[in-house]
This record gives structure tokens, C-alpha cells and sequence, in this order.
């Protein structure tokens, strides 16, 4: 890969069989601008990192979607109000275009899936039409049951919902959209921590007693550090 790039091997500190991604490598391999890697890791995931993704999406779609749309926001956007005609043109790209059969856009939109005590499962996903002041009424009860949500959701089935109020929530398996904002989340870098930014590093620094550290080392009978 570093040759079909023009580039020496020997410029890079890596093992064989690897490739470094810098700046300039990522546009080139990826097609992606170096921003994008958390908005790539948000869909595709990160096993290295403990970062979901969003299950069922791959590389594949991912990349032409970033692409065209710049970010997941923008993605989601898009794909929320897709009419039926834009979606059906959408999946023949990704068929004919990208030898992907089942579109991506069913595995972004998938329901999250609540399972209750009595081991009945129900539906849920996040509203993408307008929020009713019923859904309103709702958001109390789900976040008191599934925890702080990032979007207002509403079950699949209305008949659900008492059985939610009325059951215990033995676990929750994330909407497709709540999944790909998390991942988003654990992805991004935090720069803008202001505890960390007003930090004076003289003022964390170790005052260390070497002599006293050597003759409790020497108790032990340790006479060098590796």
C-alpha cells in the first residue's frame, strides 16, 4: 500500500503487514478528511475502542454516505425524510452502484428492542415525525424506566405502554439512531474539559523523597527499576 502511494516503508515505524493513516493517507485510501474518522467510528464502530456503531452498517455504505452528507447529523437528516421514491432510487445505488444488497438505511433506521421481567420484549424507536404532545406526556416515564435519553422515542406498539409502567427493565438494546449518537460521543476527543484546561501542571506534580523511596526499595530488596 505504501508504494501504490509513492511512499518509503521505511518513513513509517510500523510492523509489517500494517499501514499508518496520517492526514494526507486518509483522503487518499479512505476518501474521508481526517475529521470524519469520529463520524466513521460512530456507524462502523470500534472494537478496539468499545464503540458499537450501528450493527449491520459497514465501510462500504459508510464512506459514499460521508461523502455526500459530510456527517452523521446531516445523514440522519436526509434519511428520516426520505419519500418513497428517493428511497427506492437510494437502495439501487447502493445495490447496483455498491453490490450491497440490503440498504443501509433499514439497519440506521432499526427499532431499539426493551425486555421486560416477565420476558416480553417490546419496540422502540426514535420519533422522526413531528413530537405530539402525547409523545411529550410520554418522555417521563421512558426516561425514569431506560435512563437519560437523547431523543424523544416512542413505542412501536401504544399497547405497550402500560406494560412498561408496570414491569421491571431487564434490558435495552439501542435504537439504530441512539446507537450511532453514543458511539459518536465515545469517539469524539474532549478538548474543552475546563478542569483540565486551567490546570497548572506545578500544581499536580510529585514531590518525591528519592532517598526515602530507595531505602523503602532496598527494605525489599529491589535494587534496580526496569
Amino acid at each position: 500500500m505504501f508504494e501504490d502511494l509513492g511512499l518509503d516503508r521505511k518513513d513509517f515505524n510500523v510492523p509489517d503487514g500494517f499501514f499508518e493513516f496520517t492526514l494526507s493517507t486518509l483522503e487518499d485510501i479512505k476518501g474521508l478528511k481526517p475529521y470524519q474518522i469520529v463520524e466513521y467510528k460512530a456507524l462502523c464502530g470500534d472494537t478496539s475502542d468499545n464503540i458499537p456503531g450501528v450493527k449491520g452498517v459497514g465501510e462500504k455504505a459508510v464512506i459514499p454516505l460521508l461523502q455526500e452528507y459530510g456527517n452523521i447529523e446531516s445523514i440522519y437528516d436526509t434519511i428520516e425524510n426520505l419519500s418513497s421514491k428517493e428511497e427506492k432510487e437510494l437502495k439501487k445505488f447502493f445495490k447496483e452502484s455498491l453490490g450491497i444488497g440490503r440498504s443501509p438505511i433499514s439497519y440506521m433506521l432499526a427499532e431499539g428492542v426493551i425486555a421486560l421481567s416477565s420476558g416480553e420484549k417490546i419496540n422502540y424507536n426514535v420519533i422522526f415525525d413531528e413530537v405530539t404532545e402525547e409523545d411529550k406526556a410520554l418522555q417521563p416515564l421512558f426516561e425514569e424506566k431506560l435512563g437519560k435519553l437523547r431523543f424523544p422515542i416512542r413505542l412501536s406498539n401504544a399497547e405497550d405502554i402500560e406494560k412498561l409502567r408496570n414491569e421491571e427493565v431487564y434490558g435495552v438494546q439501542l435504537c439504530a439512531k441512539e446507537s450511532a449518537f453514543m458511539s459518536k460521543e465515545l469517539a469524539t476527543i474532549k478538548t474543552d474539559i475546563e478542569f483540565i484546561a486551567n490546570v497548572n501542571l506545578d500544581d499536580i506534580k510529585l514531590n518525591i523523597n528519592y532517598d526515602e523511596l530507595k531505602a523503602r526499595l532496598l527494605d525489599f530488596e529491589i535494587k534496580t527499576l526496569i
